[in-house]
């Protein structure tokens, strides 16, 4: 018995293909480089103290969490980015993604941030400020491009001089 498949089945079938094929050229590794190189273009704007850069980056509707139930708007964010980034000289920051989860409807990348910098205390003398953070970057993707939309601190060790003065629980 010769089986024939209507032409609806013959259009499920080539949607379903298609949709293997879109899927199959999205390569996780260039992803993965692309949203490491968005996120070294922010530090470096961060390390120029360049505010203009800083806002264009990230949309209206980011939103930085840091702790349970405390958010930052996007204005509130960059604002602490930038005094972090004026109060300090020498300053570097590394963001380094670890692992990425791609969906199609985004990413979600678990990163390391270490920030490093020079600061004055009361007393005017020069300490070595380090800051080290576990953080959950969630970028939207629509149309081929990918949107940071937040980011979570989930973990934070602040150092001066070397000695721990600051963490989250782990």
């Amino acid at each position: 018995m010769k089986t024939r498949l209507k032409p609806q089945a013959l259009l499920a079938i080539a949607g379903a293909l298609m949709a293997t094929q879109a899927a199959a050229q999205t390569n996780p590794a260039s992803v993965r480089q692309s949203l490491q190189k968005d996120l070294n273009t922010f530090a470096s704007a961060a390390m120029r103290h360049d505010s203009a850069a800083l806002q264009s980056m990230l949309p209206k509707r980011f939103v930085f969490f840091v702790e349970p139930n405390r958010s930052l708007s996007r204005q509130e964010f960059l604002n602490g980015v930038v005094k972090t980034a004026l109060s300090q000289d020498n300053l570097v920051v590394k963001i380094k993604i670890d692992k990425l989860d791609l969906a199609a409807d985004g990413a979600t990348g678990y990163a390391t941030a270490i920030t490093q910098g020079g600061v004055s205390d009361a007393a005017g003398k020069r300490r070595r400020l380090e800051v080290s953070e576990a953080i959950v970057f969630k970028w939207s993707h629509a149309d081929g491009d990918y949107t940071l939309e937040s980011a979570e601190q989930l973990r934070f060790t602040q150092k001066i001089d070397g000695k721990i003065v600051a963490a989250s629980n782990p």
